[in-house]
């Protein structure tokens, strides 16, 4: 049990570090959910060989998976969401299964709604382009969200969201105690 709790806590910390990479430069690098995905199926076979009963089914965690990354790509290429946010949610709905995937999506969806909320504050009003100007001096910042919302374009790092429903998601499905 230790080993698994291990890889799924490892898992939120990939989930974290897409969250800060979207931050810093509008991208999930490919390594992250490839890493999610490989983790996912040592978990699985680990607990189907030592019957941890972390999966309730993994059938339907794959068919879950499965079906995310048809809908991910329909939303990919018609320009909902970017290609490595859509990697970040199929591979982590391999985790989630049939029990954790609504709240993964649900507290995605909420995250991802606060994060518009503030990135429309921030570009729409004199206190939050004074804070943009600032911080946009950082070197760090330059690439980034906040870069971007500097110039007046309308991107949001779904990193953060999606790091935040996956915890949700984790935790809904007893991954997480």
């Amino acid at each position: 049990m230790i080993i698994a709790l291990t890889l799924i806590l490892f898992t939120i910390g990939l989930c974290l570090a897409a969250s800060v990479s979207d931050f810093l430069h509008l991208k999930i690098p490919n390594v992250l959910p490839g890493l999610v995905i490989v983790i996912f199926a040592i978990t699985a076979i680990l607990d189907h060989l030592m019957g941890l009963g972390l999966f309730t089914n993994t059938v339907s965690n794959l068919i879950i998976g499965v079906l995310t990354f048809a809908i991910m790509l329909v939303c990919f290429f018609t320009g909902l969401f970017g290609g490595g946010d859509a990697k970040m949610i199929t591979a982590l709905s391999f985790w989630m299964g049939i029990i954790g995937m609504p709240v993964f999506l649900m507290v995605t969806t909420i995250s991802g709604a606060l994060l518009a909320i503030v990135s429309i504050a921030l570009r729409k009003t004199k206190p939050g382009q004074r804070l943009l100007a600032q911080l946009n001096t950082y070197e760090q910042l330059q690439n980034g969200w906040v870069a971007a919302m500097a110039t007046e374009k309308n991107v949001i790092p779904y990193g953060i969201a999606i790091a935040f429903g996956a915890i949700g998601g984790f935790r809904a499905s007893g991954l997480l105690p």
